[in-house]
């Protein structure tokens, strides 16, 4: 028995099993950059559209804390929105993903998030971004 090889067999049906909870759409834009606009004779900030496609918004985990200042609980999630394993859906740090479409759950179209770090997992059936919510 060789657990690593067993994995690695079982690996595509474990990520085929992950994609089919990734139900949301999503726009993914690069870093801004300045494009000139010949309207307005001025530059503009352009962040440009990287890639479209199927995701999924998960709360990595819940922490409750209590404020000092005032003594109320405040909650805490860490957020990850997961891409399919693809080369076409590794992004650096600081590119924006913005939610287009969620069939389940009308309230996340619109919601934008700034990614805060790289995926990285050996044996992954997700790329997982730790990212926090702009809007």
């Amino acid at each position: 028995m060789n657990l690593g090889a067993d994995v690695a067999a079982y690996l595509p049906g474990f990520r085929e099993a992950a994609e089919s909870l990734m139900v949301d759409t999503a726009e993914v834009y690069g870093l801004a950059v300045k494009t000139w606009n010949e309207d307005t004779a001025s530059y503009d900030l352009v962040a440009p559209l990287v890639h479209t496609g199927l995701c999924r918004i998960r709360v990595a985990d819940t922490l409750v804390q209590e404020i000092e200042a005032q003594s109320q609980p405040l909650i805490v999630g860490r957020l990850t929105v997961s891409f399919p394993v693809a080369a076409e859906t590794v992004f650096p740090e600081n590119f924006t993903i913005k939610i287009t479409a969620s069939p389940f759950d009308q309230t996340n179209v619109g919601r934008t998030f700034r990614i805060q770090g790289p995926h990285a997992q050996t044996l992954a059936t997700a790329h997982r971004y730790p990212v926090e919510e702009t809007t």
